[in-house]
């Protein structure tokens, strides 16, 4: 597995937190952060937003 980090956009939008995406949105209505994170770092961040109440 790649240990190279690449970006990804997440939106603090409740229902699709878990949603992280190579692609930002890019609608002013959303808050976006982004993040620089390997492809397993993704996963995890993944997993730990879908776990959030």
């Amino acid at each position: 597995m790649s240990q190279e980090k690449q970006l990804y956009y997440v939106n603090l939008n409740p229902i699709s937190m878990d949603t992280i995406s190579n692609v930002r949105v890019g609608d002013g209505h959303l808050i976006e952060y982004e993040i620089l994170a390997t492809e397993a770092e993704k996963k995890r961040a993944r997993n730990l937003y879908s776990r959030s109440p």
